[in-house]
């Protein structure tokens, strides 16, 4: 229902919807508005437990939608099969600047299949995949996308699995040609983030 009413709204700009347990279902909705609305920039879909189906209704509707310059899909129980649909974003969508998948599980795997977008994307301007269980290992892999990248001034990967800040360097020699700032931070459990928890089931 809201997003039927927000619709019809010619001035909407930001769309903040974090922690209302919107669900697959919810994010379903939210793509159909994101079709409709050629004046949204912001949009705040945090902490909804889309999981990997919502996500790629939504992104799926971004590769079409050319203002949105701003999405943020933190704790939202994505997986490693989004790291796809990322990929098809960033190749396909020339507004999108900040993009923020903090607090998920895309894995290495996920990091994967997200690089050849990072490679790509000639707009996006800072990436937060903190708190994703990536590894060393998996970092390793995508330094070659970071390097190929030139737009991107800020990769935010603090608390993953066993990336840490003695580490920095071999990431900044893959990265010096751009010289993006690579944003190292080791696991704290006691640690208490401002992104907001998953939706509970």
């Amino acid at each position: 229902i809201l997003c039927c009413a927000l619709s019809q709204n010619t001035k909407l700009r930001t769309l903040d919807l974090t922690c209302n347990r919107l669900r697959a279902d919810g994010a379903r909705a939210v793509a159909k508005l994101v079709y409709v609305c050629p004046t949204l920039t912001d949009l705040r879909l945090a902490g909804n437990a889309v999981e990997d189906e919502g996500a790629e209704l939504v992104l799926q509707a971004l590769h079409r939608q050319s203002s949105v310059t701003r999405l943020a899909l933190d704790a939202n129980k994505l997986g490693s099969s989004t790291g796809t649909n990322v990929k098809d974003l960033l190749k396909n969508n020339r507004a999108l600047r900040v993009l923020s998948l903090s607090g998920n599980d895309l894995g290495d795997e996920g990091l994967e299949k997200l690089s050849p977008g990072v490679s790509k994307t000639r707009t996006l301007y800072r990436l937060d995949l903190s708190r994703n269980r990536i590894t060393m290992q998996g970092m390793r892999q995508f330094l070659p996308a970071l390097e190929r990248n030139r737009s991107l001034a800020e990769v935010q990967l603090s608390r993953n699995v066993d990336i840490h800040p003695n580490q920095l360097g071999e990431a900044r020699a893959h990265t010096r040609r751009h010289e993006a700032n690579l944003n190292f931070q080791p696991p704290d459990p006691d640690d208490v983030e401002a992104t907001p928890a998953a939706a509970d089931e």
